[in-house]
């Protein structure tokens, strides 16, 4: 029997969308797979990484970006296998995912989105890598399908990064992405502790305009072993 195609579908940071519009003209008339090849130029949380083990493992995979309103329509066929990490279910047509052989939700917290999953007529599993979750389901009806699974962070994130010596011990320091397009009321907290702070530090991404204060204290990317050497050699992160 072979199997069906699993079809990943994510939504994007706001700033990651509005560079990919602004550095590839057209990019609204290209079609999906295009588009997230183009979005897949930017390092961002899991990234193409799940789509390409499931190709190395020999399976038909894809990646859809959830860009604009039917972008799943465009991409799934019947008997598609969808796995969502789309934090807003609620706004994903239920008849389009009506397609799909399975659902799996991949969630945390969210318990409307939960509630939502459980009126869809489909098989449908739940996941999470947040363990606090995985028994915070007791009062959920008809969860036979939850599962706690350990995701991580593509490895090439930590291949993309040099690595770095942190002999000398931080006093502050924040290990994050920050950015009007992806925390705006962190990223404000964030910069107004590095403007009062001597000797205070940041590592992640920019994800949109930072100010000043973080344009100066900022330290590059860090990544797995470097991100704990960080919290380990700080006093508070």
């Amino acid at each position: 029997m072979s199997l069906p195609r699993i079809m990943f579908c994510d939504s994007v940071y706001p700033a990651v969308l509005a560079e990919a519009r602004h550095a590839v003209p057209g990019y609204d008339e290209m079609p999906w797979r295009e588009r997230a090849e183009v979005v897949f130029r930017y390092r961002f949380g899991c990234w193409s990484s799940w789509r390409d083990a499931m190709r190395e493992a020999g399976a038909e995979s894809e990646e859809v970006v959830l860009d604009r309103d039917g972008a799943l329509t465009e991409a799934i066929e019947d008997g598609d296998v969808v796995a969502l990490r789309h934090p807003h279910l609620s706004d994903i047509d239920k008849a389009v995912l009506s397609k799909a052989r399975l659902v799996v939700y991949m969630v945390t917290s969210d318990r409307a989105a939960w509630a939502w999953a459980e009126t869809l007529d489909r098989q449908r599993l739940m996941v999470t890598s947040f363990p606090q979750y995985s028994h915070a389901t007791g009062d959920m009806p008809n969860y036979n399908g939850w599962k706690y699974l350990p995701l991580a962070f593509d490895a090439r994130h930590h291949e993309s990064v040099p690595r770095k010596p942190w002999a000398e011990r931080s006093g502050v320091a924040f290990v994050g992405s920050l950015g009007s397009g992806q925390w705006p009321q962190g990223t404000y907290a964030v910069a107004k502790v590095a403007e009062r702070c001597d000797g205070f530090r940041w590592w992640g991404q920019k994800i949109g305009p930072v100010d000043e204060h973080l344009e100066r204290t900022y330290s590059g990317e860090a990544y797995g072993l470097d991100y704990l050497r960080i919290m380990a050699a700080t006093k508070i992160v």
